[in-house]
């Protein structure tokens, strides 16, 4: 029975450990894309309407697929802030995600100013 019980504890660590690997996977990938992408756009200047279909795009490429919701843009006081919201399913029944671990990555970078201001 000690058997048994011990041999499920294993099974279900290392089910934990992989949910952890995937999820922290997930975040790496994204962050790095949308790091790559706001720092190109904050170098050019200008934060164009389309940046929430680059970061959409950058994330998609990246082999993580992030809905048009979970992205946000915002352009102040001469700063480029994106703020990305997602959730990796870690338990799933029937194809369906029971349990999520919601994750985001938020970063700020100045705007350069533009040659001839």
């Amino acid at each position: 029975m000690k058997v048994i019980f011990w041999g499920l504890v294993i099974i279900g660590l290392g089910y934990v450990a992989y949910g952890g690997m995937l999820a922290g996977w997930s975040w790496l990938v994204v962050a790095n894309a949308v790091d790559e992408v706001v720092s190109r756009e904050a170098a050019q200047g200008a934060a164009g309407s389309d940046l929430k279909d680059k970061v959409l795009r950058a994330t998609d490429e990246a082999g993580v697929s992030i809905d048009e919701r979970g992205v946000l843009v915002t352009q102040d006081d001469g700063r480029l802030a994106v703020q990305v919201f997602w959730t990796v399913p870690f338990l799933m029944v029937r194809g369906e995600p029971v349990i999520s671990v919601p994750l985001s990555v938020e970063r700020t970078a100045p705007l350069a100013v533009p040659a001839g201001r």
